[in-house]
């Protein structure tokens, strides 16, 4: 079934004070007023009616697969867990820039019949490795609830890469890259 039949068109308003920057494959794409650091959150608001919520949140459960799933991460390795979460080292990588590595305290929260998968850099980050960069935010969730006979999915991602980054980078990441994370998670949840 081809992407363009496996999706729903809505509308979605934007959150106030945000701009819509794109809309396509059952999406529409946010981007916030920039903060005090210069960077924006990115939102996306989607529903596909393919792919359920108990298949997207099997993805996102395995968090040690994440490297399988997104592109920008080429390792991800649960270090621990506990009653707060998980922890998980991710390296995030993108041409043209220097190898960006977290460790991210994950979360999974039911409410209702909604699933929130969220996360954001613990506390202490170790010294980066190899010449990599610890990036200065990486915060968000994934929010999956039924409509219809698919799921509607709210993915918010701040990040902020820290270090010599050219601006071309930040724009590409801050639009195609992340449409680009967002339909790597649709493809995931199809199987």
């Amino acid at each position: 079934m081809s992407l363009l039949l496996a999706t729903v068109t809505l509308a979605f308003a934007a959150p106030a004070g945000w701009e819509k920057f794109d809309s396509q494959s059952g999406c529409d794409y946010f981007r916030s007023p920039k903060n005090e650091s210069g960077y924006p959150t990115l939102r996306a608001e989607c529903v596909w009616s393919d792919v359920s919520v108990a298949a997207l949140d099997a993805v996102l459960t395995d968090l040690g697969g994440h490297d399988k799933v997104h592109s920008s991460i080429a390792e991800a390795t649960v270090v621990s867990t506990d009653s707060a979460g998980s922890v998980v080292y991710q390296r995030h990588v993108a041409g043209g820039i220097s190898d960006r590595e977290a460790h991210l305290l994950y979360s999974r929260a039911v409410s209702g019949e909604t699933v929130t998968h969220a996360w954001s850099m613990t506390g202490t980050q170790p010294t980066a490795k190899d010449g990599n960069v610890v990036p200065a935010k990486d915060t968000g969730k994934w929010e999956l609830s039924p409509q219809g006979t698919g799921t509607k999915v709210v993915y918010e991602l701040h990040y902020e890469p820290s270090g010599s980054v050219p601006g071309f980078v930040v724009r590409a990441f801050q639009s195609s890259g992340f449409v680009l994370l967002t339909q790597e998670l649709h493809k995931a949840g199809q199987g």
